[in-house]
């Protein structure tokens, strides 16, 4: 017994080109945090973008998204220090004060 199997002709195929086309195509954007030139879809502008986002943040609001709700159990309410650990938090701080800083000298 032999499958059958019928082609739609009427789809054009993807190509390398018209794959590529679909994707934004990334931009040369400044990183105040790495002081050079990153693109905008590399780890060090998405590092600097989720930085920026918590600068942005009331202190009480940010505290929460940092270290989390105490005794949560579900992982938004765990925080960033219940997903990733103290460390990465505590880098997290540093990097939001010396943004702050940069900031305020313009």
């Amino acid at each position: 017994m032999s499958a059958t199997f019928e082609i739609d002709m009427s789809r054009r195929p993807v190509t390398r080109q018209s794959f590529a086309a679909a994707r934004p195509v990334p931009r040369i954007v400044w990183s105040y945090l790495f002081g050079r030139e990153v693109l905008s879809d590399s780890g060090e502008w998405r590092h600097e973008c989720e930085v920026e986002y918590l600068l942005s943040l009331p202190e009480a609001k940010r505290v929460e998204i940092l270290d989390g709700v105490p005794g949560a159990l579900d992982r938004e309410s765990q925080g960033i220090k219940g997903i990733r650990g103290e460390a990465a938090v505590a880098a997290l701080r540093v990097q939001i004060e010396r943004l702050r800083l940069i900031k305020m000298k313009g």
